[in-house]
């Protein structure tokens, strides 16, 4: 394995990227749901926007990238919010730091940016692999509590967004059941905390706006 690791080192040649575009979609492991045509996708496994914030989306993010899809939250939601010992203050801080960092990405040449919203919380019962546990748990907080979160992410992503005519990128309908919850039906199977391939933002078989995101409406004649 060392001997691997020195040949790889010494003669193959690093590639960051491989796609000639300045269209970006940056986040963490869920960003992949977010993908759409002419974007390169730049997604971090365990990515937090704490973490991505305090580091600073500059580094992540290419100098000549002019449209940006922002994909971050579920992580803290899940995992790191309800530790703090003032969850709602911990939000306030996040996203006055995401506004001050896209803020600074548009000054430096970033013309349209969109960010996505955080997804609904699914059910508690809900089974999940152990690569997705952290401290041996699979959430920290109730579900009530987290949705709570959820809600005060969102309205500040649509406040900094309307402030700043960045574009808003809300779930569809179709993501929540009849109680609220991020329903079963559109993530992955058996057990994920992901959003299943068919129900991402883009049909990628049919190279197409997914339809199956669209609102089912029917006629009486």
């Amino acid at each position: 394995i060392e001997l691997i690791k020195v040949i790889c080192a010494n003669d193959i040649p690093r590639i960051d990227h491989i796609e000639k575009t300045d269209s970006l979609c940056f986040g963490d492991s869920h960003s992949f749901s977010q993908y759409q045509p002419g974007y390169m996708c730049q997604r971090h496994d365990g990515l937090t926007m704490h973490g991505a914030l305090k580091r600073g989306l500059d580094s992540y993010v290419y100098p000549w990238i002019k449209n940006l899809t922002v994909y971050m939250g579920n992580i803290d939601v899940r995992h790191h919010l309800m530790r703090q010992a003032d969850p709602e203050k911990a939000v306030e801080v996040l996203l006055e730091n995401y506004e001050k960092e896209l803020k600074k990405l548009q000054e430096s040449g970033v013309e349209k940016i969109e960010v996505v919203h955080v997804l609904p919380i699914e059910n508690e019962s809900r089974v999940l692999p152990k690569t997705g546990y952290y401290k041996g748990t699979p959430f920290c907080g109730t579900w009530s509590e987290r949705t709570n979160l959820v809600k005060l992410i969102n309205y500040g992503i649509d406040v900094m967004c309307t402030r700043n005519d960045w574009t808003i990128y809300r779930h569809p309908e179709v993501y929540f059941n009849d109680k609220n919850e991020l329903t079963f039906d559109v993530m992955e199977q058996p057990k994920s905390v992901h959003i299943s391939r068919e129900y991402y933002r883009w049909d990628l078989e049919k190279n197409q706006p997914n339809k199956k995101l669209q609102k089912s409406t029917f006629a009486l004649f």
